[in-house]
């Protein structure tokens, strides 16, 4: 396995992934200077690993996962308490070439932000992490919003509900909304839970996410 150590991230990978390699090399050292920069958050000292996973096999055993928890739509892992990101290689996980990158940034995302964690990312409800990754990783699908099935932004905390209610998309959106109309403090602070989340939530918010993206996107 080849290594290469960046300013944030020592790089893991095999020689058929060199060409994905350098582009993720780009991605995450770029995401990682932007993000902590924006949002104001102290970049660390010590590198993050990042392994490039050429089969399903290395991925779970690099996410510490089992054969029986996972699944074929886990292409991207971050841990921060191991300091480890794993992402599945586009040649076996099925997507392209930027999908995989946005998924990059998508985990640098979640390294920059656990940081602030007032708790164990673990406990972090879906709709604050994921929420702002794929925000901030532009992942968020325009074809599968709703505005008449939109989901409870709060019961989006609960993970069940999440995962019934196209959690990632709305989620997206509903941070999003956050970010742009309150700031990236505001959603720094909802992280670190200096503030609660229902500061910013009021009667017909979901609306006015879907719309202020909508807009966003036109």
């Amino acid at each position: 396995m080849k290594n290469y150590e960046g300013n944030h991230f020592s790089f893991y990978y095999e020689e058929e992934d060199s060409d994905f390699m350098r582009s993720a090399i780009d991605v995450a050292e770029g995401s990682y200077d932007e993000i902590t920069k924006e949002f104001e958050i102290e970049p660390e000292r010590e590198l993050f690993e990042v392994f490039i996973c050429p089969d399903v096999r290395s991925y779970i055993k690099n996410t510490d996962k089992t054969e029986e928890s996972y699944e074929s739509w886990m292409v991207g892992n971050a841990d921060y308490e191991k300091r480890r990101l794993c992402i599945l290689s586009p040649r076996v996980s099925g997507r392209s070439v930027e999908e995989m990158l946005s998924i990059v940034r998508h985990e640098v995302v979640h390294i920059v932000f656990d940081k602030v964690a007032a708790k164990s990312p673990d406990d972090i409800s879906p709709l604050i992490a994921e929420g702002g990754a794929v925000y901030l990783a532009e992942q968020i699908n325009l074809d599968h919003i709703d505005r008449n099935s939109r989901p409870d932004v709060m019961k989006l905390s609960d993970e069940d509900y999440f995962y019934d209610n196209d959690g990632y998309n709305y989620s997206g959106v509903y941070i999003g909304y956050i970010i742009r109309k309150y700031g990236r403090e505001a959603y720094r602070n909802i992280y670190s839970e200096k503030e609660p989340l229902e500061k910013y939530v009021y009667p017909g918010f979901e609306e006015d996410a879907i719309e202020s993206f909508m807009k966003c996107q036109g």
